[in-house]
């Protein structure tokens, strides 16, 4: 498919969705903070009511209910609230005001000094997240981390167990990481976060332990896996030794506090007590737009055809572990579908960010995840939704598009729960994963990767056109167990871009792997996995005789893709099962990736020359969606010659993501200036001089515009570079200019 075919039908769905309010109609419903929850008032523009709660008392289908500029600290429940395809109840923001939904309260609190740098207060309601002038503070736990140093996001916060002989129920401290033995504590009553289950992490109550000793019971947990444990402590006053660190006394109802330096009297507390924004049940056809959240998230059960879109979920999922409770998932951003399973769910053009939960939760069939940002989630990884991913889809049709994510702790960060597989046929698609940019992920788990492609989702997955890079984890795997009484099929995964990562593998059979570039991976960087069965593990896994063992890639297609290594085996150099078109192995051949393509470190991923076209073979497949139309086959992601660079992740309000990189150095004379361009942009004007104040005007001079660009994201800078220059790219947008940041690229002389 053409690039620009599928950008030309995605605007036209967006810019019609996205257009804001309009032109008043009959149905219009006016809410604002200063309004009045009255049947006496009428709810329009001059009377508006208070509560969204109360509008939708009066909302029928086609309503708008309009919110007026303001800080919101309602929680709705109205249940039941259905609009047509044709005629959609929307929830909306007035144009061009600011609407907050707040799941927080000021707290007006008497500190008291306590004890070693810790004050304390008390509070009318349970609170169980704090923040200090917005910004989050640390729940009290042991080892300790923080958000302010980002120490929470790695696993420098997580203490070691020894696999024996810890069990079900009861971990031994490893101390050559941090001793529990020697930290003075007595955790019995605590909250234990255990990842005893490798992608899996359980909450659990500490029922005994001794000061001084390394071992502790806990209550146990689903099942474990004896491969690493990892785990923290929460849940007692005790752990509060830290800067930023809080906790709250339930049964007293204090709240504990250790500030950075003498508290302040101006400083504002506010308090998280209320769980959700939006917790309702059985709606259709909704949309919720141009809002934006403040820990308040929105929970939607068994509803249908429900869209979010332009709105922004900071501190978006959080536990209630601060309340004592264990074994229950956190408040978060989840959109399930009723038992019939239509779904049809959009979130678009949103940002999830900071999240003691998984990012999102969409289970219903035919739902789309598109242009969206999620960054710092699921720190905890703990009692997740299934599936155990930080973005858990489910469903068939799902697509996830154009989406950035960034630093994230679950093993998986994306997985779909599909329906059951049909053996040997290709019945449906289940997921299609493209342009996303997907990084820093899997810090808090062991095993897992960036795409985790459990077996059901295998039978119609489509994986095209994503750069997956700097992670410890797989960036993609198609699972199966050892020995393989069980396996997928039918998968596609072809131009895809991965670097610093564990790698891809492929297990399974009938899989499809095209034109993907794999270079500078932990291990093998393509892993097309033909695992051989012992004994031992038939033994092992308890297999009885006559049990089918399959999978193996007997089947699957391997063709034009560009690896530092391709094998059959995990780490070993092994032939490829299957079908093993023309790779570039460039391992075997002695090739050096930096000197088949533009720039690595600037991401320009296309061929220096027609190396990397003269070995590739023609692919003949209907499931296969094409950017580029070429006369030749390539081997890799990009062909030489192109009008339009394709850069996945999140498009924004402006042009964004130039390669070279602001501040680079160029490595070449000839150099071309590309860009990811601006959300729903119908064109792009470039513009180039030597001065970066000639850049700063809203509109600068004709003179230093260069080009005008509506089908291409690129610029040839026909010039010697031998000094400094500046550029910047501003995007058409609904009608007007959007000013693009200024870049610069520097000469390699400088």
């Amino acid at each position: 498919m053409n690039f620009q075919v599928v950008r030309k039908i995605t605007l036209v769905a967006i810019v019609a969705f996205y257009s804001g309010v309009g032109l008043a109609t009959n149905s219009d419903i006016y809410v604002s903070p200063i309004g009045v929850d009255d049947k006496s008032r009428s709810g329009e523009k001059a009377q508006p009511y208070k509560t969204v709660a109360f509008a939708l008392k009066k909302a029928v289908k086609g309503s708008r209910i309009i919110l007026r500029a303001g800080r919101y600290q309602e929680e709705v429940t109205t249940d039941n609230i259905k609009g047509t395809k044709d005629e959609p109840i929307v929830i909306t923001a007035y144009p061009n005001e600011k609407v907050l939904f707040d799941g927080t309260d000021v707290l007006h609190l008497n500190w008291q000094p306590y004890q070693n740098g810790i004050y304390r207060g008390k509070v009318a309601q349970d609170v169980w997240q704090l923040f200090i002038n917005n910004e989050q503070m640390m729940p009290a736990r042991w080892p300790n981390a923080r958000f302010d140093t980002g120490s929470i996001y790695s696993q420098q916060g997580w203490s070691k167990a020894l696999i024996k002989p810890s069990s079900n129920g009861y971990l031994v401290d490893d101390p050559s990481k941090h001793d529990l033995a020697a930290s003075g504590l007595n955790i019995e009553g605590s909250l234990v976060i255990a990842n005893t289950g490798s992608y899996t992490t359980w909450t659990r109550k500490v029922t005994e332990h001794e000061v001084g000793r390394a071992d502790f019971k806990h209550d146990k947990t689903p099942s474990i896996k004896n491969k690493h444990f990892n785990y923290y402590l929460e849940g007692k006053l005790e752990f509060l030794d830290e800067e930023t660190e809080w906790f709250y006394q339930k049964d007293q109802q204090f709240v504990y506090f250790k500030p950075k330096q003498k508290l302040l009297k101006n400083t504002q507390v506010k308090g998280k007590v209320r769980a959700y924004s939006f917790d309702v049940r059985k709606w259709q056809h909704v949309v919720i737009k141009n809002i934006d959240f403040f820990a308040a998230p929105i929970q939607c059960e068994n509803c249908d055809y429900v869209t979010l879109e332009n709105v922004n979920f900071d501190f978006a999922g959080v536990s209630r572990r601060m309340l004592g409770e264990a074994g229950t998932p956190a408040n978060m951003v989840r959109l399930s579908s009723g038992k019939k399973g239509k779904g049809h769910f959009i979130v678009r053009n949103c940002r999830i960010s900071d999240t003691d939960s998984q990012a999102i939760v969409v289970h219903g069939n035919y739902s789309l995840v598109e242009n969206c940002h999620f960054e710092n989630t699921d720190y905890a990884v703990t009692e997740a939704h299934r599936p155990g991913s930080d973005i858990a889809l489910s469903g068939i049709g799902v697509q996830y598009r154009f989406n950035t994510n960034i630093n994230s702790g679950n093993s998986a960060t994306l997985a779909l729960s599909g329906p059951k597989r049909i053996e040997g046929k290709r019945a449906y698609s289940t997921l299609t994963a493209e342009f996303n940019d997907m990084s820093k992920t899997g810090f808090a788990q062991t095993d897992g990767s960036i795409i985790q492609g459990h077996i059901p989702m295998q039978n119609g997955v489509n994986i095209r056109y994503n750069w997956f890079h700097d992670t410890s984890k797989f960036a993609m795997r198609f699972d199966a167990p050892i020995p393989a009484v069980r396996w997928g099929k039918h998968g596609l995964v072809h131009h895809n871009v991965l670097w610093n990562t564990g790698g891809m593998m492929i297990k399974g059979t009938d899989h499809r792997v095209y034109n993907n570039l794999a270079i500078n991976n932990e291990y093998t960087d393509i892993i097309v996995l033909k695992d051989k069965v012992t004994k031992k593990q038939l033994k092992k896994k308890k297999i009885k005789p006559g049990t089918k063992i399959g999978g193996g890639n007997v089947r699957t297609q391997t063709a034009n893709n560009v690896a530092g290594s391709i094998s059959g085996h995990r780490k070993k150099p092994k032939p490829v099962p299957g079908s093993f078109g023309k790779n570039i192995n460039l391992s075997e051949e002695g090739l050096d990736a930096q000197k088949l393509l533009v720039d690595l470190e600037n991401r320009d991923f296309r061929p220096v020359n027609m190396q990397l076209v003269n070995k590739a073979q023609v692919i003949e497949d209907k499931d296969i969606s094409l950017i580029y139309s070429t006369e030749q086959p390539y081997s890799g992601v990009y062909p030489a010659q192109v009008e339009h660079y394709w850069i996945p992740g999140k498009r924004l309000i402006q042009a964004s993501h130039p390669i070279p990189a602001d501040m680079s150095i160029a490595k070449k004379t000839n150099v071309d200036l590309i860009w990811r361009e601006a959300y729903r942009a119908t064109r792009h004007r470039v513009y180039v001089s030597h001065q970066k104040k000639q850049l700063a005007d809203k509109v600068p001079q004709a003179k230093w515009l260069v080009a005008e660009k509506a089908q291409s994201n690129i610029y040839r800078l026909n010039r010697e570079l031998n000094q400094i220059y500046y550029w910047r790219v501003d995007a058409f947008v609904d009608n007007q200019w959007v000013k693009g940041s200024v870049w610069q690229i520097m000469p390699s002389n400088s």
